[in-house]
């Protein structure tokens, strides 16, 4: 029986934990705490995120240079190495050494994992037929419902657009506030939840509020406490910066909760730009324009309400079942049994 080692053990959100317990252990014995020895015993290495470094300019070269010895062994040692390929770039540290470990992945991987199959474009030409398309699983019921969020609406037809996550500058946060001074007349409200590490961040996304339509909850949200805040809202929205975010687990928690989103072009939800389920819209990186494009959006989205009040629950209901019929554990299960039986 082949043996996995995994990485990382574990993230901020439930990805990880969720990718593990897809792997088939009737097949694959799963390295349980990613040990030195579990590494040296495997056979098979799969990596996330793994171009991430410190901030710190010390510990970045020595970390990087650790990779570099991972890298070595992992191929002298003849292991299969799997790359889940997740984002363009990194988010946060666009440092040369970062976007090195990113290529230094796509090139020496024998398979890579795409979770959406626009992704597969953004790979080195020569490395696309590496590719393995492996869904995101949704998350239908891996949340329990236990703490209630409240009722944030002023009326019964007020809608609620949601941002939740870690509140990071890749996110546009700012473009939706921009976009919510401008539609300050309008019955809508946004609600920005998440945890956010820079005071200083915090403190420029209150200070551009204009008007009263813009409510923050800088708290990291437990799990028992998502089903109930994504309950709230009418919709999510992702304006996120392409030149970095390629995927979203955000795009699919909204699915498996039955919403829709309003997305900048992401792959995630490119994916089902066909479907008419979602409002898509092409990124800018000149914020005016940016914020153009999602008001756009976001005015088509309401129109689309005003004239059937059920339309975002009856779009919402069809991608849930989108990804519950592509995107369950056994689906996933069985794709990466494929791609770790090369």
């Amino acid at each position: 029986m082949k043996s996995i080692w995994f990485f990382p053990m574990k993230t901020d959100n439930e990805y990880t934990t969720m990718m593990r317990a897809c792997i088939n252990e009737k097949e694959f014995l799963l390295s349980p705490n990613n040990s030195l020895i579990d590494l040296i015993r495997c056979d098979i290495v799969h990596i996330n995120w793994f171009e991430n470094l410190s901030s710190n300019r010390i510990k970045k070269l020595l970390v990087f240079l650790c990779k570099i010895v991972f890298f070595i062994f992992v191929k002298t040692s003849k292991k299969t190495l799997i790359y889940t390929f997740h984002n363009k770039k990194p988010h946060d540290n666009n440092s040369r050494l970062s976007l090195a470990l990113m290529k230094m992945q796509e090139r020496l991987s024998d398979q890579i994992i795409i979770h959406s199959i626009y992704s597969k474009q953004f790979l080195e030409k020569r490395n696309q037929w590496k590719a393995f398309y492996v869904p995101h699983p949704n998350y239908v019921n891996a949340y329990h419902d236990n703490i209630q969020y409240q009722n944030i609406k002023d009326n019964d037809k007020q809608l609620v657009f949601l941002c939740f996550g870690a509140v990071r500058p890749y996110k546009n946060l700012e473009v939706v506030i921009d976009s919510a001074n401008y539609l300050k007349d309008r019955n809508i409200k946004f609600l920005i939840c998440g945890s956010c590490k820079s005071k200083k961040y915090r403190s420029d996304l209150y200070n551009r509020v204009e008007s009263g339509n813009v409510k923050f909850d800088f708290r990291f949200i437990s799990n028992d406490e998502i089903p109930s805040l994504i309950g709230v809202c009418d919709a999510m929205i992702l304006p996120y910066d392409t030149t970095s975010s390629l995927n979203s687990g955000a795009a699919i928690l909204s699915f498996s909760f039955a919403k829709t989103v309003l997305s900048s072009n992401i792959g995630t939800v490119e994916d089902l730009k066909n479907t008419g389920n979602v409002y898509l819209y092409n990124y800018s990186s000149d914020p005016r324009v940016h914020a153009d494009r999602l008001v756009e959006q976001i005015e088509k989205l309401i129109n689309d309400y005003n004239k059937d009040p059920n339309i975002l629950l009856n779009k919402g209901k069809r991608l849930q079942g989108v990804v519950i019929k592509y995107n369950s554990t056994e689906t996933v299960s069985k794709l990466l049994t494929e791609v770790y039986s090369q």
